[in-house]
């Protein structure tokens, strides 16, 4: 028998110690952190994708730029709006 595959995993950010406890091991098995899934009625959750090779999109993200003042002007107001709910 296959086993299952999972390639997305969502933690609810209403369970900050379940997010706590798993996202270690979710790193470790090669997810990252790949969105947030908004919600209305129910905290938002994190979502984990599963890569095959975790460390080459790391490197990605880690080279990728924004194009363009809307791009920025956008990126700096979400940090600036986190920031005041962190």
């Amino acid at each position: 028998s296959s086993r299952a595959r999972v390639d997305l995993v969502h933690l609810s950010m209403g369970e900050p110690q379940r997010v706590a406890e798993a996202t270690p091991v979710l790193l470790a098995a090669g997810y990252l952190p790949t969105g947030l899934r908004p919600r209305l009625d129910v905290p938002d959750d994190i979502v984990f994708q599963h890569l095959p090779a975790p460390e080459r999109a790391r490197e990605a993200v880690v080279r990728a730029r924004l194009d363009g003042e809307a791009a920025r002007a956008l990126w700096s107001g979400w940090v600036e709006r986190c920031a005041r709910t962190s």
